[in-house]
């Protein structure tokens, strides 16, 4: 569930925001993005019966292990388990889905290899990165039986 609407608060942010590369964000738009993770917290508190775990997830999904991610900048031991997989699954996707912003797209055995690079090693999470692969996988052999 987290996942599914991880980025919803990006809806409250500008659409020219949206439209532009984030690598071409300035000051100001860097720090408006950034909020849109308490954007979807903000939306998604007032779902009944929706637990508080999947709210700290969300609020979670771009903060890295050595504390270099977002928004809150925390590191491994106080990111949720669930918000470490999920951060290893959205940047997967980037590296592998081809959008305006992203014309380098990777074929998944590469976006693994680069997950595992040893700059990355420090930002995600190895038994997350680990159990992607294992799906990945597993997925392969599954086509190829069927």
């Amino acid at each position: 569930i987290a996942g599914l609407f991880s980025d919803m608060g990006l809806k409250q942010c500008p659409p020219e925001l949206i439209e532009k590369s984030r690598i071409l964000y300035n000051f100001k738009e860097q720090a408006e993005y950034i909020r849109h993770t308490d954007y979807s917290v903000d939306v998604l508190k007032g779902v009944d019966g929706l637990p508080e775990e999947i709210l700290q997830v969300i609020s979670q999904h771009h903060e890295n292990l050595d504390g270099s991610g977002f928004p809150r900048r925390i590191t491994k031991h106080q990111i949720h388990p669930l918000a470490k997989i999920l951060r290893v699954a959205e940047e997967f996707c980037y590296m592998t889905l081809r959008t305006k912003h992203n014309r380098n797209v990777l074929s998944p055995l590469k976006a693994l290899e680069e997950l595992r690079k040893p700059h990355n090693a420090s930002r995600y999470d190895k038994d997350a990165v680990d159990g992607l692969e294992t799906l990945l996988l597993e997925g392969t052999k599954i086509k190829k039986a069927a």
